[in-house]
């Protein structure tokens, strides 16, 4: 049964002392990219088992024996929660004199939890990631991309739409009340300087009413000759919108 080898998944020396070992993680640890969590999570793990000389007995003599229980990710997790001196087999109690650690305060690694739920696996190479370069100014160095959802904005329109209940009508005669409006506006403008307006002032002509009738006028041409044609292209774009709702329901 092939058990899960930490000194080879982590390029770790198996002849090494503990103490070297455990430098050999911090060192990897430091090296390792923040969002790398699954090789973190199994560095940290296998601090935990280096760090006690009676943890590292208890994985050393479970994985070389190969007729024994499979030694898991969950089997690992096991032996580097358990406090210094208590690692103990699932299969077999085995009597060992305790070591001088196992009086001692066991502190779990940092970021390592124990309670956590199990992964169902650990990358084989987890060392080799160095942290990208911190952007100095504080900003992400990554772009974001902004999108407008337009899924929303349906052209068609059903065939038993009104024109009172569509938008497009709405801001078609709001168009032209306003034209009017201006029109009139100037009209009215143009009577009260025509009472104003003296006899001899209409004789001799005035400029100011000279401007004011041309500008009503012209306000005038543009409103008539607008009209009409912003009611046909509103009325044609409004047909092509109802054709397509009544082609999108027929196909329905």
């Amino acid at each position: 049964m092939a058990h899960y080898n930490l000194y080879n998944s982590l390029s770790l020396d198996p002849s090494a002392e503990s103490s070297q070992l455990v430098a050999d993680i911090d060192a990897k640890l430091a090296q390792l990219s923040p969002e790398n969590a699954a090789a973190r999570d199994e560095l940290t793990t296998a601090r935990e088992i280096f760090s006690a000389e009676s943890r590292r007995s208890q994985y050393d003599e479970e994985l070389a024996d190969p007729a024994g229980p499979e030694v898991d990710i969950a089997r690992i997790r096991q032996i580097a929660a358990s406090p210094a001196g208590t690692a103990t087999d699932m299969s077999t109690p085995k009597h060992e004199t305790p070591s001088p650690e196992a009086n001692s305060t066991y502190t779990p690694a940092p970021g390592y939890n124990a309670a956590r739920t199990p992964q169902h696996g650990w990358p084989t190479q987890t060392t080799s990631q160095t942290p990208a370069p911190s952007n100095s100014t504080g900003f992400s160095s990554s772009k974001k991309q902004f999108t407008v959802d337009f899924s929303n904005m349906a052209f068609a329109v059903e065939p038993a739409r009104q024109r009172c209940q569509s938008i497009m009508w709405c801001v078609v005669w709001g168009i032209l009340l306003l034209m009017w409006l201006i029109a009139g506006i100037r009209g009215l403008s143009l009577a009260g300087t025509a009472n104003d307006a003296t006899a001899m002032s209409l004789i001799m002509g005035s400029s100011d009413l000279e401007a004011k009738t041309a500008n009503f006028t012209a306000s005038m041409i543009k409103t008539v000759i607008t009209t009409p044609l912003l009611l046909v292209l509103a009325e044609f774009i409004w047909s092509i919108r109802k054709t397509l709702g009544l082609k999108g329901a027929n196909n329905a």
